[in-house]
């Protein structure tokens, strides 16, 4: 049995929470601030738990991590996806909107882009494709020797992330524009 950290828990629940209420408010002040702070909050408690051993990248752990968010993240999305072209079938008025967008859906769920306007009713999954590709860079980043390359490499992940927001460029493949936010934290 392992050791669980209730306070771990408790922090989560207290994210998922500003997730919504963000959500809920985000046109307005308080959903501004909210969204500064809800998901790196996230990234945080995935670093927090990474163990020493996980630092170093080998094939078997790059199997798991793919096992743990790609997998999931396929099946919940063509599951969603099957499901709108039914509704689409049987003429269900929401669906319609979603018909002449469903090649842009595909293409977001094979370049792991996650977000509304790529996959709608599954948006959520942008999560799981941003913290793989985190855990990727972190594994990468990690296996350089030098630590002083390693860590001016890793201070300017947030960096570049933030230039990127700025000019509204999108890196399509496993949400890599927040995935370098995230390997910071």
């Amino acid at each position: 049995m392992t050791n669980r950290q209730i306070w771990i828990d408790c922090v989560r629940g207290i994210g998922a929470f500003l997730v919504v209420l963000g959500h809920l408010y985000q046109n307005e002040a308080i959903g501004r601030f909210i969204y500064g702070f809800h998901m790196p909050l996230f990234f945080i408690l995935s670093g927090y738990l990474i163990k020493d051993g996980d630092s170093v990248i080998t094939y078997k752990k790059t199997i798991t991590l793919v096992r743990r968010y790609i997998v999931p993240y396929f099946i919940y999305c063509f599951i969603n996806f099957a499901v709108q072209m039914y509704l689409i079938k049987i003429g269900y008025k929401w669906a319609v909107a979603f018909k002449s967008d469903y090649r842009k859906y595909l293409w977001g769920i094979i370049t792991l882009k996650g977000g509304v306007e790529w996959m709608p009713n599954c948006s959520p999954l942008w999560y799981m494709t941003a913290i793989f590709g985190a855990m990727l860079l972190w594994l990468a980043i990690n296996a350089i020797s030098d630590r002083t390359v390693r860590n001016c490499i890793l201070a300017l992940c947030p960096i570049i992330s933030y230039f990127l927001y700025i000019k509204g460029i999108d890196i399509f493949l496993w949400n890599l524009d927040v995935a370098l936010m995230g390997v910071l934290f």
